[in-house]
């Protein structure tokens, strides 16, 4: 019986001692050649489909065009091999690649996890459906490549040349791509929740429909990026100024006033939260109906830019350039326009007179842009007030919030526009204390510091003092 036992056991051990047996010069698909070492070998087209050569040394062997699908080849050493073209689609977990020449090779549907690919030349190289968790490869270059829907979760590719790469649908949550390129590629859908891509190169990348769920951004140069449909939810790539914060990185400013951002990813960022836009360069940006309350747009440039039935109420626009900007249907409701140029502009009628408009102190002021109005602008600082038979006489507002008569009204206000002007009732109206005194009522009390205030033969030529 035991002699029985024996001579079974034997028999069904055959098998796997002939495999232990194969001839490592004359390798055949499913091979057990784990005891090989083919460091140098020039190998060519070789076929070790389904064979075993996990931990097999092949470094520097000349591998080109060889087929490893649904090969065992884990852990194995291809340091400096030549694999171009090569087949790779079996498994390769912690396999190392440094310095190897992947040049079209196809790992397709391949298992890389951990596998390290430092500084490998693979452009063109097929990782399509590729399990590349937590893999390795830092300063490699894979021009080219394509990753679509490979699992790159983990991965480190630090300073590696990714430019042109297809990574449509890929998973890439947590990699760390820090002052890779990226330029051209392609990221279609692809989950970046996490990725840190600090000081990335991402020249006209297309992100449309990507997750970047806390995806960090940071110097990152990303002129004429996709980012339509977009998931950005928490990004790092404003840092503090998605917040408001008044002491947002340098980067950031510096960034936007060099435009170094596409206008979809500005607006994406904007609707997200970004407050400070000082200098930004927004030319053509679409943010039609954006809730943009509040914003500093101060010495922005946003010519071309489409703000109609954006809510701009309260938003800083001074200094802004508005040139041809479409403004139907914005809200303005105490907008600082002091100094815009709005040349162009497309707006609604009862707006197209006004190029300055700014809050001092609570109290709104309005200066006409008609060449004829100019004059009495630069008189009085306002437009001409309802005054009892001298419609000319209209007294200069101090600046102060001290001064309790002849207060002008908000711009929305519905009163009865001045008398003979034919201005549209929503511009300047006074208010009804100014409109029952006239003018000779509207000295006042002085404002502390404003100096002597106007009388009822109108104010002096000086425009009135700043508070």
């Amino acid at each position: 019986m035991h002699r029985a036992t024996l001579l079974v056991l034997a028999l069904v051990a055959l098998p796997g001692l002939a495999q232990a047996r194969a001839d490592c010069a004359k390798p055949q698909p499913g091979d057990l050649l784990r005891h090989c070492s083919f460091a140098g070998a020039a190998l060519g087209a070789v076929n070790f489909a389904g064979s075993d050569v996990r931990d097999v040394d092949f470094r520097g062997a000349e591998l080109s065009a060889a087929d490893f699908h649904g090969a065992l080849a884990d852990r194995a050493n291809f340091s400096g091999a030549h694999l171009a073209k090569a087949g790779l689609g079996g498994r390769f977990d912690g396999a190392l690649f440094r310095d190897a020449d992947l040049s079209g090779a196809d790992g397709s549907g391949g298992a890389f996890r951990r596998a390290d690919f430092a500084r490998a030349t693979m452009p063109g190289v097929n990782f399509s459906g590729a399990d590349l968790q937590e893999a390795v490869l830092e300063r490699a270059v894979a021009q080219g490549g394509i990753f679509r829907k490979a699992n790159l979760a983990g991965l480190s590719g630090r300073l590696a040349d990714l430019s042109r790469g297809d990574f449509s649908r890929a998973i890439m949550a947590r990699v760390n791509l820090l002052q890779a390129r990226l330029d051209d590629a392609v990221l279609l859908q692809a989950n970046l929740a996490g990725a840190y891509l600090d000081k990335a190169s991402l020249a006209r990348a297309n992100l449309q429909g990507a997750y970047l769920y806390e995806t960090s951004l940071v110097e990152a140069d990303a002129p004429d990026i996709k980012l339509a449909r977009a998931q950005v939810l928490r990004p790092v790539l404003f840092d503090a100024l998605l917040t408001g914060a008044s002491d947002a990185p340098a980067w950031v400013l510096r960034g936007l006033r060099q435009g170094r951002y596409a206008p979809d990813a500005l607006a994406s960022a904007i609707r997200q939260g970004l407050t400070d836009l000082r200098g930004a360069d927004l030319r053509r940006i679409d943010l039609r109906g954006a809730a943009l309350s509040g914003l500093d747009f101060s010495y922005a440039d946003l010519s071309d830019a489409n703000l109609a039935g954006a809510d701009l109420s309260r938003s800083n626009l001074f200094m802004t350039s508005l040139a041809r900007t479409n403004l139907v249907g914005a809200n303005l409701v105490d907008v600082e326009l002091s100094g815009a140029r709005v040349g162009g502009a497309i707006m609604e009628d009862y707006l197209r007179k006004a190029s300055e408009y700014w809050t001092a102190a609570g109290e709104p002021h309005w200066v006409p842009t008609t060449p004829r109005d100019r004059p009495a602008a630069a008189a009085t600082g306002v437009e001409s007030p309802q005054a009892a038979g001298e419609p000319a006489a209209a007294p200069a507002q101090p600046e102060s919030s001290g001064e309790p008569a002849a207060t002008p009204a908000q711009p929305e206000s519905s009163g009865e526009a001045p008398s003979g002007s034919g201005e549209n009732p929503s511009l300047a109206v006074p208010s009804e204390e100014a409109a029952a005194s006239g003018a000779s009522g509207a000295a006042g009390t002085d404002a502390a510091g404003a100096g002597t205030p106007p009388t009822a033969d109108g104010p002096s030529n000086a425009a009135p003092a700043n508070q």
